[in-house]
């Protein structure tokens, strides 16, 4: 999160930071065979999409900052 605060706008680490339910899912299923219902699983699309809205609209985009917070909102997930 800092690191990314400091390659670009705080508020895009926060949107970034959203996606945090997707990362967790993903490593339950990944890592621990532990699937959810798929109705949990839909519900994470609009979040997905609302992130890649919030990215393209982005002014201050870049991969450096994407990546930071990409990765701050993995391993938070994975807590």
């Amino acid at each position: 999160g800092v690191i990314s605060f400091g390659l670009g706008a705080i508020s895009f680490t926060h949107v970034l930071k959203a996606t945090e339910p997707v990362w967790s899912a993903l490593i339950s299923a990944a890592f621990f065979r532990e699937f959810l219902p798929l109705p949990v699983y839909a519900s994470l699309v609009p979040i997905i999409c609302g992130v890649g809205l919030a990215s393209l609209k982005e002014l201050t985009f870049s991969w450096m900052s994407f990546t930071a917070g990409t990765m701050s909102a993995v391993t938070s997930a994975a807590k």
